[in-house]
């Protein structure tokens, strides 16, 4: 592992079983919830897919990019589905991805993942971690607010943009252009695999390191799936 890329981090926000679990999410459908229908009904079931290609890539690129994990903690969740409050005892579960021992694991308790955690990422700055590799939910608002927060604190942010998603389409779209406007990084699964293997991950943020050479290596490798669940209102 070369230098720079333990100037980074892969940040994995929310592929926990409440957020992640198209099961868990019918069960809240099932159980007659009158908040949120509208959205529940939306649902499909590529969410699966999208985990389980978080977790290979999370898999190959761990040696490179130590992995932190976040989940939420909201004890709004039993109020907003009350009669399906005995379901969030499982909140924060991994959805198809596994934790190794020694992973650090971080709560939150907003869609923003550094309000809670200020201090943590203070400890990475002087560490020496600079920048920030993201996936996981929801593009518009979970990933969106951390990756604005993370800017503001003065890390560089990357977004592997097919690793990352919402529950509508029209939301995808939505959050998507909002994290390009922030200023950060929009790249994909098979950039960072190539900058990591060639020791250039600073290069690809600056843009320097292009999807060009990528392709030619590893035609047909990219990964693309929709992550979906409901949205928190």
């Amino acid at each position: 592992m070369g230098p720079q890329q333990r100037e980074w981090i892969h940040l994995n926000i929310d592929v926990t079983v409440e957020t992640a679990d198209p099961r868990f999410n019918q069960a809240v459908k099932d159980a007659g919830s009158n908040v949120g229908q509208a959205d529940l009904d939306h649902l499909s079931n590529n969410l699966d897919q999208l985990a389980e290609n978080i977790a290979v890539f999370t898999n190959k690129t761990r040696d490179a990019l130590s992995p932190v994990w976040v989940f939420s903690d909201y004890d709004a969740y039993k109020d907003v589905f009350p009669e399906a409050a005995h379901l969030f005892e499982e909140q924060g579960r991994p959805h198809k991805v596994e934790r190794g021992d020694n992973d650090d694991v971080i709560r939150k308790t907003e869609p923003n993942a550094v309000p809670d955690n200020v201090e943590y990422f203070e400890r990475l700055k002087g560490q020496g971690i600079k920048g920030v590799v993201i996936t996981g939910l929801y593009a518009d608002i979970c990933v969106l607010e951390t990756a604005q927060s993370l800017l503001d604190e003065g890390f560089q942010v990357m977004v592997v943009e097919d690793l990352v998603d919402t529950n509508l389409e029209e939301t995808r779209a939505e959050g998507m252009q909002k994290l390009k406007d922030s200023g950060a990084r929009m790249v994909s699964e098979t950039q960072v695999m190539d900058a990591l293997g060639h020791g250039q991950l600073n290069e690809l943020h600056r843009g320097s390191f292009t999807i060009e050479e990528s392709t030619q290596r590893n035609a047909g490798n990219t990964k693309s799936a929709q992550c979906i669940s409901y949205l928190r209102r």
